[in-house]
């Protein structure tokens, strides 16, 4: 940094770096939606049996 300007190769492995992160938090929201949807199926499911 320089003058409180990035470098392209610095901004290219920040830029890198918070793609990565906007992923997993892609994925994880993923996946926790289908742990809601999961448990709302199990309930449907218990209710139909009782």
């Amino acid at each position: 940094m320089v003058d409180g300007t990035l470098e392209k190769d610095d901004f290219e492995r920040l830029y890198e770096e918070v793609k990565a992160q906007i992923e997993t938090v892609k994925s994880n929201r993923i996946v926790a939606e289908h742990r809601v949807i999961d448990v709302d199926t199990a309930l449907s499911y218990l209710k139909h049996l009782f």
